[in-house]
């Protein structure tokens, strides 16, 4: 499942949600992200990126058409207002190559366009909204009051005027505008998530504590029941689909609420709604499953507040460098104190763990079906495994379709552990323990970091000899790091927890420190955007990635 965010910009807290959300729910999601220029940090966060034109660009629409078909895109999630704007406008060019789209319909998107029909909208919705006027000449107060450019834009700044004087200066700067007095009071944001077709889902109220630059910084989560049952109304009405965010502000004194925007998709601070229970990420990759979602009432705890902060990837002068042969570090090792490597495929050939697996399997299948032939069950593991088929599964249908389901099962998982659990046949070359020798000698630290089962990676380093190596001075397995409870799947890699967890124990900075990998698909994203130097162990005739392999021997998730 492939979903494409666009314009992605700082969004990094939104695309990380969604990531997590993926691994919690156990299924494979690509984030895809887009921007204008590779320096957008949420870019670094994503599984694949790519740069387009600006959004009012003509032929931006069809550059984006042509990623949705090039990565088989199921849904798109624009981030920047005016885009939501130019994809309704061609949502059928969408909807006719089968991608859906977090966008309401071009009616309501037009309605949080123009600020006039918006408060248009909060009338036919019975509620409060302050008096709109267009015209700075006959604007008769109260002061003080804002003036804002009608329809919204990137660079629509409302600014407060305290007299009638300021009010006609401005004016005169804007050829299309409209006034509302100032309210004084508490502004809230209304975090809103539907299904496809506009039922709630999540409806939650923040507090706007602290704004910088139109971004929440600070918000708090205020479970108010009047609030929720105005949003009720204008969700009615407006049937979104995907999120929304509707604003309003409670004068002071008199507690009414006045209804001022609404947002047509993700707001900044909509990240606080999600950490706070109301996971609409979650919700999303369930509805793109096909799963009903109902309505859940209150779901972000009540009363909790988020503050963001800054923070820094690294996004120019860090490219993955291609290396052949892995005495080619030295080639990027000024100023290095610490090589981390990968595990697969790098200090060893998977390959020949997944033949002596296959070897161990086709040996007890030989025991089990009297018809069995090892060579021919060998080589037929080794090719489903090789092709990402799944081997094992193939293996159990050939030989005991007959067999009722149960005893089935039990083959399958008698021979997934076998795999698992035998004795692998693998080696270090002679060229990986000279470059380790070398690395020794310089003085250059060396740690290992990798990803799957702790017994079966327990087992590769046992029997390669790392596990007792002098010249090894830390090992992450990093599904040890979920404990007894934890989901092993969420910290293996793009996890940044073993990179941080071996910075800290090396006490080197993230750029005095190289990682060696083979996997270009998932093992560069975060030392990359940590800042490590990163090389890419290109070893094309032994490259069998550790997870597709697993996949497709014992095919079950690993």
């Amino acid at each position: 499942m492939n979903i494409l965010f666009t314009s992605v910009g700082r969004r990094v807290e939104l695309i990380r949600s969604y990531k997590e959300a993926a691994r919690n729910i156990g299924v494979p999601v690509t984030i895809i992200g887009t921007d204008i220029t590779n320096s957008a940090p949420a870019l670094s966060f994503c599984d694949r990126s790519f740069l387009t034109s600006k959004v009012e660009d003509e032929g931006y629409i069809d550059e984006i058409i042509e990623i949705c078909k090039n990565n088989s895109v199921k849904l798109v999630i624009p981030l920047r207002e005016d885009g939501i704007y130019i994809f309704s406008e061609n949502r059928d060019l969408f909807s006719d190559i089968g991608v859906k789209l977090f966008i309401s319909s071009k009616e309501m998107i037009e309605i949080c366009k123009d600020k006039s029909k918006t408060a248009m909208f909060f009338a036919t919705c019975k509620l409060r909204y302050p008096t709109v006027t267009e015209n700075a000449e006959r604007y008769k107060g109260p002061f003080p009051c804002f003036i804002k450019k009608r329809n919204r834009d990137n660079d629509n700044i409302g600014y407060k005027v305290e007299t009638k004087a300021e009010l006609l200066a401005f004016a005169d700067e804007m050829e299309d505008y409209i006034i509302r007095p100032f309210i004084e009071g508490i502004e809230y944001s209304v975090d809103v998530f539907c299904d496809f077709e506009g039922n709630p889902i999540y409806i939650t109220p923040r507090e706007r504590i602290s704004v910088r630059e139109k971004e929440v910084v600070k918000s708090r989560i205020v479970q108010d029941e009047k609030i929720i049952t105005e949003s009720k109304i204008i969700i009615n009405r407006f049937k979104p689909v995907g999120p929304i965010s509707i604003h309003l502000i409670r004068k002071e004194g008199t507690k009414e609420d006045y209804f001022i925007k609404i947002i047509p998709g993700y707001s900044s601070g909509v990240p606080h709604s999600i950490r706070a229970g109301a996971d609409s990420s979650t919700a999303a990759i369930m509805m793109l499953l096909g799963k009903k979602m109902g309505y859940k009432e209150m779901a972000a705890r009540d009363k909790i507040g988020y503050s963001r902060y800054e923070d820094s990837v690294c996004t120019y002068g860090n490219g993955i460098y291609h290396i052949d042969k892995l005495d080619m570090i030295f080639e990027h090792a000024n100023g290095i104190k610490v090589v981390i490597f990968d595990l697969d495929n790098t200090l060893y050939r998977e390959r020949d763990f997944i033949k002596s697996g296959c070897a161990a399997v086709a040996q007890q299948a030989t025991m089990i079906f009297k018809e069995a032939v090892y060579t021919q069950v060998y080589e037929d593991l080794v090719y489903d495994t090789l092709e990402k088929k799944p081997a094992i599964m193939n293996l159990v249908k050939h030989f005991a379709a007959g067999l009722p389901q149960k005893r089935q099962f039990d083959l399958t998982q008698l021979f997934l552990n076998t795999y698992r659990n035998h004795d692998p046949k693998i080696g270090m070359t002679q060229d990986t323990k000279d470059v380790l020798d070398a690395l020794k000698k310089r003085g250059i630290s060396i740690g290992i970091v990798t990803d799957g089962r702790s017994e079966v990676q327990r087992k590769k380093l046992v029997k390669l000899g790392l596990m007792d190596d002098s010249r090894i001075s830390e090992i992450v397995m990093t599904d040890e790091l979920a404990g007894k409870n934890g989901n092993p799947a969420i910290f293996r890699k793009p996890n940044p927890l073993a990179f941080e967890i071996l910075k800290l124990r090396f006490e080197v900075p993230y750029h005095c420190m190289i990682f060696v990998g083979a996997n270009i698909q998932k093992d560069f994203e975060t030392p990359q955007r940590l800042g490590m130097r990163c090389l890419h162990y290109n070893n094309l005739k032994e490259n069998i990635f550790s997870k597709n392999a697993m996949d497709a021997i014992l095919s079950i998730r690993v």
